[in-house]
Formats: C-alpha cells, structure tokens, sequence
C-alpha cells in the first residue's frame, strides 16, 4: 500500500490507513513524502524515532512494515539523509529512506521508484497547477514526467509519486500520482482499478495506491 500527503496533524480519518492495512492483510505499508503538515527539526536519531511512533499511533498501525521516503522541501524532517535508517516499534519494522525508494515487482522485469516529488519542484503549487492543467489538458502528469527525466528512469521502471496531490494513472508513461490522503473539496480525485501483469494497482479518493506484489531491494 502506497500512500502520500497525509499531513498530520491536518488530516482526518487517518486512522483508516491501519483500518485498510487490516482488513486487506498488506504487509508494507509506504509513504511517499509529507506524512506530517509541519517541519520537525532533527536534534538527533530520537526526533526521528519519535515523531515516527506519533505518526505509527495516529495511523493505527499493527503488525506491518513500514518505509518512509520524507519530502525535502516543507514538511517532514528537516534535514536530508545520506543513508536508510532502520528502527522497530512494537510490531512494525520501519525504514527511513532518503529520497527515492525502488522496489522489482515479482514475476516481471518491471521496477518501481517512489518519491515524494519535490526534487521536480520545491512548491507543491507549482507542481499542483502543472499537473491538473496536464491531466485536464492532455491527460498527463508534467511533475511526473520531468521527474522521469531527473532521474534517469527506463521504459521499464514506474515512477510512484505525490506533492501535487493530484490522484491520476498515466499508463502509457508509467506514472502514478497518489494524491492527498485527505480530499480535496475543490478536486474530484479520479477513481482507476485496473491491471497490469496480473499487478493489481487501485487508486482511492483517499488518496492510496495498492500495488501486488513487489520486493523490496
């Protein structure tokens, strides 16, 4: 399960992200960037740790693994990371990735690269404006697609983002969007089941994207 934009403490109903996890039986639970509203300084590896137990309570979390890839623009931690962090709290095994994350989806030579986006764009407006015009427009993701260019991505790798909070499926370029956890009154999130492979992918007006299976790496 993927999901970005939950910007604690604004949100409401994230407990539902645990609600989901549970009742779907998903055994990694991913966040794209901007789980908090606020920046939280880093005094240490403590701060860290314990803004994650916070965010891990509000989630409702149990008995799964969770990968974190934080914003670097104005939420999260302030301060950019130069390799993983790894912790457990109670029955969940975190890890704290900087930047992007890539997982290889089973049974196929196909990857999956998450990030949270602003290394397109520091402000999430811009990214906002670019991709809803996009969408409306063309049917594109222009945030994603620079993205794709920044980093080098192969015809076969799908690139998993957020920021924009703009929740589309572009198919034939392999983008993904998840949008906001919380809707947006002004925004119809688009609703997409579909498969590809026998890989499940769902996009919710919550704003979370399902994908099985992959493995890390």
């Amino acid at each position: 399960m993927i999901v970005s934009d939950v910007h604690l403490w604004k949100s409401k109903g994230v407990n539902n992200i645990g609600r989901i996890v549970r009742e779907k039986n998903i055994d990694v639970v991913i966040v794209a960037g901007d789980l908090f509203d606020e920046p939280i300084e880093i005094s240490s590896t403590r701060t860290i740790v314990e803004a994650l137990k916070r965010a891990i309570n509000a989630m409702d979390l149990h008995n799964t693994r969770l990968v974190f890839i934080p914003s670097r623009s104005f939420h999260d931690f302030r301060a950019l990371f130069t390799k993983p962090l790894f912790f457990k709290y109670r029955d969940i095994d975190i890890v704290v990735i900087p930047d992007i994350a890539v997982f290889k989806i089973d049974r196929c030579n196909d990857y999956i690269v998450v990030t949270h986006g602003d290394y397109a764009f520091r402000s999430g407006v811009i990214a906002f404006l670019l991709d809803i015009m996009g969408i409306k427009l063309f049917g594109r993701l222009p945030t994603g697609e620079l993205l794709r260019k920044l980093y080098s991505l192969g015809r076969n790798v799908w690139l998993v983002y957020g920021h924009s909070h703009i929740g589309y499926i572009d198919y034939s370029r392999k983008i993904i969007n998840t949008g906001c956890w919380k809707p947006m009154e002004l925004l119809k999130v688009i609703k997409i089941s579909s498969s590809i492979r026998g890989i499940t992918i769902y996009c919710n007006s919550y704003g979370y994207l399902e994908i099985a299976p992959i493995t890390t790496i």
